[in-house]
Order: C-alpha cells, then structure tokens, then sequence
C-alpha cells in the first residue's frame, strides 16, 4: 500500500467510527504511534520497568516515601498552606499508586479520614501530598506532551526518588538525562537504581543544589514538579526562581506543575512569566479522558522559553 491508498484508506476508516470516540482514537494513535518511541508492546513492557523500580524503592524508603535526612517545611501561603501536620499525609504518589493506598487501608496501615472530635463520628479526610511524580503523570509527560526527544537533554529538578529520569529513559531517546537533587541518600537511591537496572548510559545524577549546576545551560527540556515549596525558605525560593531565569536557554521546555503562574502568586520574584516563557498547546484530546484522569493530568503545564 502506498502513502495514497493509505491515506484514502484512513479517510475511510474515520468515516466508520462513531463520533464520540474519534477523539479517544485519536488520543489512541498519538500515545502509541506519534510522541512516544515506543510502539507495539514497548509501552507495556516500559510500564512494568517502572512498576518494578517503584516496588524496588517502596522497601527502601519509610511509607510516607520521606527520609529523616530531609526538612520537609509546610508552607505559609498559597493552596497547600493547609498542610496541617496533624491532618496530612505524605505518600509518594511514584511508589504508591491508588490500588496500593486501598490496600494499605484495608490492613489498617493507613487512614483517608481523621477524627475532628474524638470519640464521635465527625471525621473529615486527610489531606494527602506527594513530592514526587507518579506513574501516570510521567507517562503522559513523556508520551503524550512532549515532542520527540532523540539527540535532546532532560533535567529535573529536586528528582528525589528519580521517577522523571526512569521514565524518560524508556520512553524516550533523549541523548543524556540529569537527575538533580540535594538529599545525598536519595541521590545513593538514584545510583544504585541506575547501576541495578544499566541505565548508566544516559542517566546521571548531580548531588547539589541547582543553583550550582552548570548543565542547567544545555537542557532541552527541565522538569520542575512541586519542586521548591515544601524544601526551601521563600527567600531561597526568589533566588532559585531568578537564576533558572537567568541560566535556562532559549527554546527549551519547560515543565511544571503547578503552573508558573500559580507559583509566582505565592512568592514574588521580578520574574515576569509572560516575557520569560509561552504556554505550549496540549495536543493529547483531554476529553477522551477520564473525570480522574483531567484532574490529574490538567495540572502539568509546559511552556516555551522565550
């Protein structure tokens, strides 16, 4: 068949879907055949790889996935300054995926309310955070948001338990791939996942503040999720945000979550998002997706960089 008669050929076959799931095809054939390296049954085989990663580092670290070297501050302001620690929960959303939280409070390990007053029925749900990405986000990160990655250079920030470097070691050919992270036991957990799994080839991790970090100049792309808020001081936070202005180049990607925007409401930095970055059209249809799934993915934003 030549590209003519596949072209007619694919003309007819959307005359024959129902309207309501063109979408959700398309959805399908870019998620499988267009962003993402992987083709076949390369995607499933990529997911198990994580799976197994998580189920690696779930026996590493403590439950809430924090370790006692770290600081964890709550914040002041903004949406997740009622953080009460009496009421909030940590659980790594990489390691613990929904199944696993149902499991967790079905023996009792774990609860999704608390008790307003003792001794009655008032109960209100915790507030759960997670510091690092889960599953599904990198996949629809690396899969869906991004363009092909082959030759390119990947770097996240604060990549604590790593899930940004696995996932865009097998779903994508980005050239090399740098994990950043101030914690020296995550950075040893990092490692030895690399060296466990031979992906020493295109990952590395850089134990330092990212301020410190030449490499920031050569990225292509800079993952940036939740990254700063619950880890440092909002006068640590302002100098950060000024030098990625400074340092991050011309027509790289920028991924965020929350949104710049929403960020900057919180601390004030100079830093003038609408002459720095563009926001970057999602072309993966979100409304082939499920309620749960806009939730939680609608949240990543990318941008350009001006």
């Amino acid at each position: 068949m030549n590209l003519e008669e596949a072209q007619n050929a694919f003309v007819k076959l959307l005359a024959d879907i129902s309207k309501e799931d063109v979408a959700s095809f398309f959805c399908w054939i870019q998620s499988c055949w267009l962003t993402s390296e992987c083709s076949g049954s390369a995607p499933a085989i990529a997911l198990r790889k994580l799976r197994r990663i998580a189920d690696e580092i779930r026996g590493m670290v403590p439950q809430c996935g924090i370790l006692p070297s770290e600081e964890i501050q709550t914040p002041i302001t903004g949406e997740n300054a009622d953080c009460d620690p009496h009421h909030t929960v940590h659980v790594d959303a990489f390691l613990y995926e929904e199944h696993h939280i149902d499991d967790l409070v079905a023996e009792g390990r774990m609860s999704r309310n608390y008790c307003k007053k003792c001794g009655s029925n008032e109960v209100a749900p915790l507030t759960f955070i997670s510091h690092s990405m889960s599953i599904q986000r990198v996949q629809f990160i690396f899969r869906s948001m991004l363009p092909d990655l082959e030759g390119k250079v990947v770097l996240d920030v604060g990549s604590r338990l790593g899930p940004v470097l696995w996932g865009a070691y097998v779903y994508t050919r980005a050239r090399k791939i740098i994990g950043v992270e101030m914690n020296e036991e995550l950075c040893k957990i990092q490692k030895f996942i690399i060296e466990k799994y031979k992906m020493g080839d295109r990952i590395e991790v850089v134990c330092s503040d990212i301020c410190s970090v030449p490499q920031i100049s050569e990225a292509d792309v800079i993952v940036l999720n939740n990254v700063f808020e619950f880890f440092l001081p909002q006068d640590i936070q302002v100098k950060t945000w000024q030098f990625l202005r400074s340092s991050i180049k011309q027509g790289a990607i920028l991924v965020s979550i929350p949104s710049l925007e929403d960020i900057f409401k919180q601390i004030k930095t100079e830093v003038d998002v609408k002459s720095w970055v563009k926001k970057r059209i999602i072309t993966d249809p979100l409304v082939a997706m499920t309620a749960q799934d806009q939730e939680e993915l609608t949240e990543i934003v990318t941008y350009d960089v001006l």
